[in-house]
């Protein structure tokens, strides 16, 4: 879940434009629930991407058995949940 929380907060930094970062963490006895939200530029779903920056977020999440979500839309920044 760390790792995932860096690579958010990374490309949120080298990418987004963003001047405004929401984080927020829920935990329980079973599950913990991460929340980052950005105004920044968004991503553009359809476009192709060099790196493994989100693919590798879906992969350490899936390790752990999680869920992974990506809200965005070019140019209203975006949210991304595990």
């Amino acid at each position: 879940m760390w790792l995932s929380a860096v690579a958010f907060l990374t490309n949120i930094c080298k990418y987004a434009q963003a001047t405004e970062v929401k984080i927020q963490v829920v935990a329980t006895n079973h599950t913990v629930n991460l929340l980052v939200e950005d105004n920044g530029k968004g991503v553009a779903v359809n476009e192709k991407r060099t790196g493994f920056g989100i693919t590798g977020m879906q992969e350490r999440v899936a390790a752990l058995e999680g869920y992974f979500h990506l809200e965005t839309e070019h140019g209203y920044g975006c949210k991304q949940k595990c």
